[in-house]
């Protein structure tokens, strides 16, 4: 409220409508993970990079005013740092299949040991790493199309693309390392998860509890549900769009 000089009774300051006020905050066409809304479209938007490195923690600095006052001219603000964000997002992402792999390995470990009991909590800590593997995704995407509007090239470009177009410098072979580490990581999930299938299919189920054996009944239900679940989980660590990303899909 504002004081009057006359002593007369403060006015009410009218707060802004989230519908009808152009410059409301609700207003806001750009959504906080760095993707454009416009028309329902979830591509990166490379002009929002700095808005995803906010909510992941990293500092913007001066360049959140060059990212979002950029025009149309293919996120030049982004500034001669792109590259580099684009290597520490894919070393992030890295780190999450390297953590994955292994989060599997310990699923099978447990599995040719018998331990059902366990199945429940392994099942959550491979859909843990799966849900950071996501966000990890998406910022490696954001940061990827900035690169490729720097450099001239479409926002969808894939890995291999990138570094066919890479400026003289270390970038070409920086990306190659990245890329041939990543398809290396890819081949070795996609083998711990057909071996950890194989081996969950192959578990044997509790047997039939006899005439009013309701624990032993809630037993094997509990067992066959974690079981389901953790076929299901294994099935959805294949990483496809990261696949075509590094070009695989055309080897």
């Amino acid at each position: 409220m504002r004081p009057d000089p006359k002593g007369r009774r403060p006015l009410k300051r009218r707060e802004p409508h989230p519908r009808t006020d152009r410059y409301s905050p609700h207003r806001s066409q750009r959504s906080i993970v760095g993707c454009s809304t416009h028309g329902g479209n979830l591509s990166p938007d490379p002009r929002s990079a700095c808005t995803l490195r906010k909510k992941l923690g990293q500092k913007c600095g001066n360049r959140a005013i060059a990212c979002f006052s950029s025009g149309s001219g293919g996120g030049k603000g982004m500034g001669p740092m792109s590259a580099s964000d684009l290597s520490a997002a894919l070393w992030q992402e890295r780190r999450q299949l390297e953590l994955l792999l292994f989060r599997l390995e310990t699923q099978r470990l447990h599995v040719d040991a018998g331990n059902l009991e366990w199945l429940n909590f392994m099942a959550s800590e491979v859909e843990t790493v799966l849900d950071r593997l996501r966000f990890e995704a998406l910022a490696r995407s954001v940061e990827s199309a900035a690169v490729a509007a720097e450099w001239g090239l479409p926002a969808q470009t894939t890995l291999v693309e990138l570094i066919s177009a890479a400026p003289a410098g270390p970038w070409s072979e920086i990306l190659r390392e990245h890329l041939d580490a990543l398809r290396g990581l890819l081949a070795r999930l996609g083998e711990a998860a057909r071996v950890n299938e194989q081996a969950l299919r192959a578990l044997p189920l509790p047997g039939r509890p006899g005439p009013g054996g309701t624990a032993g009944l809630l037993d094997q239900l509990t067992t066959a549900g974690n079981l389901e679940r953790s076929l299901a989980v294994v099935r959805r660590t294949s990483q496809p769009l990261l696949a075509q990303y590094l070009g695989m899909e055309r080897d």
